[in-house]
C-alpha cells in the first residue's frame, strides 16, 4: 500500500540480497570502478554539491562515518533502481537538510565533497531484518529516493535517525516561520488525524450506498470516489506516520510501529 517510504518490506530486503549476492563475484571490479567514479567528479559536480551546501543554514548538527548504499532513485516521475548500489564508506555530515559525503573528516575541513544527498521530509526507521548487515536504517526521500546506511552501533543508529527527523521538523519549522517545533507537530498530527476520520466515514458511507445501488453509471461515479478516497487515506497515513516520527524524535522517544500506524 505504502509508496512513500519501504518499512520492513521483506520482499525489497530479498531483492537486495539477491542483489548482494549477484555483486559478490566482481567485488574487486566494483571497488576499482568505484575507486574510479569517486576520483574523476568533475568541477561542475563539485561547483553543484558546494553551491548546494552553500544554501543550507545553521551548523553541522551530526557527523560520522557511515556506510552508505542508494538503492532507488527517482527519474521522470518514476522510481528505478539506482544504477551503483555498491556499499561505499563516507565521512557523513548533516548540515540542515542534506546530507553531505566526504572522503573523510579532513576533507570535510577542507569542503571537498563527494557527493550530496537532499532529506527534506525524509522517513529513516531501522532495519533489524537486513539479511547481511547489523546496525542498517533505511532513509526515504519525499522525492522517491532510497538510501541504506550503516551506523557503527545501535546507539550511533538511533542517533541519526534522531538527527534526520529532528532535521526535517525544523525545516518545516522554518518554512512556516514557526519557532515551537514540538508544538507545531502537535497541531499537524491532530489536523491530519481529523482528516483521516473525515475521509474514513465518507469512504465508508459511499461504501454502503454502493450496495444499494443498481445503476452501473452510478455505481461507476461512486466507484471513482472510493478510489480517490483511499488514495487520499494512503497520502494523509503516510503524512501522518512522518509527522510522529519527526515528533517521537524531537522528544527522545521511540519510533512509531508503521504496522500499527498503517
Amino acid at each position: 500500500m505504502l509508496k512513500y517510504y519501504q518499512p520492513r518490506d521483506r520482499r525489497l530486503l530479498q531483492l537486495q540480497e539477491q542483489d548482494d549476492n549477484s555483486r559478490h563475484q566482481s567485488d574487486s571490479e566494483d571497488a576499482a570502478s568505484v575507486a574510479s567514479l569517486d576520483s574523476s567528479l568533475s568541477n561542475m559536480q563539485s561547483d553543484s554539491l558546494a553551491s548546494t551546501a552553500a544554501k543550507q543554514s545553521g551548523a553541522i548538527r551530526k557527523s560520522g562515518w557511515l556506510n552508505v548504499k542508494n538503492w532507488l532513485v527517482h527519474k521522470k516521475r518514476k522510481v528505478e533502481l539506482a544504477p551503483q548500489r555498491a556499499w561505499r564508506r563516507y565521512w557523513v555530515c548533516l548540515k540542515g537538510t542534506v546530507l553531505l559525503f566526504f572522503k573523510d573528516s579532513q576533507q570535510q575541513h577542507q569542503q571537498m565533497m563527494m557527493d550530496a544527498a537532499v532529506i527534506e521530509g525524509c522517513i529513516a526507521q531501522p532495519l533489524p531484518e537486513h539479511p547481511k548487515k547489523e546496525n542498517v536504517l533505511s532513509l526515504s526521500t519525499a522525492f522517491g529516493d532510497a538510501y541504506m546506511f550503516q551506523a557503527l552501533d545501535k546507539t550511533d543508529l538511533d542517533s541519526w535517525i534522531a538527527a534526520l527527523h529532528s532535521a526535517c521538523a525544523s525545516q518545516i519549522a522554518r518554512q512556516r516561520s514557526k519557532s515551537d517545533t514540538v508544538y507545531l507537530m502537535e497541531t499537524e498530527i491532530r489536523k491530519l488525524e481529523g482528516n483521516i476520520d473525515v475521509d474514513s466515514k465518507m469512504k465508508m458511507m459511499a461504501e454502503k450506498q454502493l450496495t444499494a445501488i443498481s445503476d452501473s453509471r452510478s455505481r461507476q461515479t461512486i466507484l471513482r470516489n472510493i478510489q480517490q478516497w483511499e488514495e487520499n487515506l494512503e497520502r494523509l497515513l503516510i503524512e501522518l506516520y512522518r509527522h510522529r516520527c519527526y515528533m517521537t524524535s524531537l522528544l527522545g522517544q521511540e519510533l512509531p510501529n508503521p504496522k500499527v500506524s498503517f
